[in-house]
């Protein structure tokens, strides 16, 4: 007869004497704790959509990857320099240049224009594949 318990898994054997069987312990989950806000941010586009009144047809994301805060900014192209200006002006403005960016392989997100940005605040920017076999 055997028992799992915090402790091991008991055996007791025909002279009902208790073998405790040697498990390691299970490894702990440790999540990395966030120094600062908006340490590491995931960017993305989302379009296009219907074109509203004021000339919007995309939605630019830029998610803080620690608490899931998720801010949605309207964008009317997705030019490398419209991306630039929005995640200068109202994401590094606000809550402070981050310590990694992280994006899929898009062409706004791959091209100079955001690799001169990341180098010029010094942040680190990871791309992503949109797709794993």
């Amino acid at each position: 007869m055997a028992f799992d318990t915090p402790f091991g898994i008991f055996r007791l054997n025909r002279k009902t004497e208790v073998q405790i069987a040697k498990l390691k312990p299970a490894g702990l989950l440790r999540t990395p704790a966030a120094q600062r806000r908006f340490e590491t941010q995931d960017m993305d586009l989302v379009g296009p959509l219907s074109v509203t009144s004021e000339g919007y047809q995309w939605i630019y994301i830029v998610e803080e990857v620690t608490s899931k805060w998720v801010e949605i900014f309207a964008s009317e192209s997705t030019s490398a320099n419209a991306c630039a200006q929005i995640l200068i002006d109202e994401v590094i403005l606000r809550y402070g240049t981050p310590r990694r960016a992280i994006s899929y392989n898009g062409t706004q997100f791959v091209g100079a224009v955001m690799q001169q940005v990341s180098f010029c605040l010094r942040f680190d920017h990871k791309l992503l594949a949109l797709y794993h076999p």
